[in-house]
């Protein structure tokens, strides 16, 4: 009985060994295959790509290197395999383009969102500010308008003499104390009219018919307000009070501390009720003209770039980047909307998308993510439905 044991032993032991030793065989020749699999699939890769730029290429070598971003959108790159160049020779980059911009939605998501459009058209634009003024009391102002009448009363008196000397230097007084007046804010045509009148204006000091509010505006805002632009002043001892104004002149110098430019407005000054040295509101509205201007609600804004969603019909959107300026307002309908006026990027009468544009853009993104991943596999030519932020 003993003796069966042992030999049943000794067998156990060679055949364990025996597995092991195929066991272990079998392992480094699968870890071998998979290895070479591995170095197989990474030789198929062509070049690698844009999901938004497919015109965008970069070749393994330079991959490595460490250009792994789009130069354009810094997307990152996707690899495009040998096994399915055939597919891309036929295309241009442009048709590739187009393909990639274009997002596709089921009915039944659409009639759940219930996507709006609208047309891009041509509308009256303005631009609404609202800043704080105060109400001028300036008597340096007044000062140098006092100096300039003397300088002017002095050049008339000394022009009639024959002394080419004296009327040389008073030519010169009347020339400094005109530019004195420029830098204080008055521009040419105040200034004539200062001349006109021949005398200071007293409501710089004391309360008058009209009075000067001294507006502030920033330095990103200086495009926007123009001479003769139509102003509402409002005071918070009595909000329901709306006084008319009217911009008469722009400094030409930014106050370096503050960042901002001074406006001077005159305002009829209703009952006296404006005294100087007062804070008011100012609302000013600057008219722009007609353009071709996209709702705020239709654009997104990625950061780097603006895009829209053009309704192309049959669930189907196409991916816009479109160039646009500051955003401004204008009436639709009576009704007041923000606008951004348009550049470039769609034309008149294009349809994009006002509702529902993120729903669209989240199908883009997924089904860019899902192309990505599957050309990763090599399984085809990564063929994105979007974007990525």
């Amino acid at each position: 009985m003993k003796k069966i044991i042992i030999v049943i032993l000794i067998l156990a032991f060679f055949g364990g060994g025996i597995y092991y030793f195929q066991s272990q065989k079998h392992k480094d020749h699968k870890e071998s295959v998979s290895s070479n699999e591995i170095r197989d699939t990474s030789n198929q890769i062509r070049y690698y790509t844009c999901g938004m730029h497919p015109s965008v290429r970069v070749s393994p070598e330079e991959y490595a290197k460490g250009n792994t971003k789009c130069p354009i959108c810094f997307m990152d790159l996707i690899p495009i395999y040998s096994a399915s160049q055939s597919s891309l020779s036929s295309e241009t980059g442009e048709e590739i383009q187009e393909k990639t911009n274009i997002t596709t939605i089921n009915p039944a998501e659409l009639a759940l969102v219930g996507v709006e459009t609208f047309k891009v058209r041509v509308i009256p634009l303005y631009k609404q500010m609202r800043t704080v003024g105060i109400t001028a009391y300036d008597p340096g102002l007044r000062t140098a308008e006092e100096e300039y009448l003397q300088a002017l009363e002095t050049y008339k008196k000394v022009a009639q003499s024959g002394f080419e000397d004296a009327k040389a230097r008073s030519r010169d007084m009347v020339e400094a104390s005109k530019i004195k007046l420029e830098l204080l804010g008055l521009d040419p045509e105040s200034i004539k009219e200062l001349q006109d009148k021949g005398q200071a204006d007293k409501s710089l000091i004391l309360p008058d018919d009209y009075m000067w509010v001294y507006a502030q505006f920033y330095e990103y805002e200086i495009l926007w307000p123009k001479k003769r632009d139509r102003v509402k002043i409002t005071l918070a001892a009595n909000p329901s009070l709306i006084l008319e104004g009217e911009v008469k002149s722009i400094e030409p110098l930014i106050k370096e501390k503050t960042r901002t430019e001074q406006l001077k407005i005159s305002v009829a000054n209703k009952d006296n009720i404006l005294k100087p040295n007062m804070y008011v509101d100012v609302w000013l509205q600057s008219d722009l003209g007609p353009s071709l201007a996209l709702p705020k609600e239709a654009i997104l804004d990625t950061g780097q770039r603006k895009v829209v969603y053009v309704d192309l019909g049959g669930g189907r959107f196409q991916l816009r980047e479109v160039v646009v300026g500051p955003l401004v307002q204008g009436l639709i309908d009576g009704m007041k909307m923000d606008f951004y006026p348009l550049v470039s990027g769609a034309k008149e009468g294009e349809p994009v998308v006002l509702k529902g544009n993120f729903l669209i853009d989240s199908q883009s993104q997924l089904g860019a993510a899902a192309s990505a991943y599957s050309g990763a596999l090599g399984e085809e030519e990564p063929m994105p439905a979007g974007h990525q932020h």
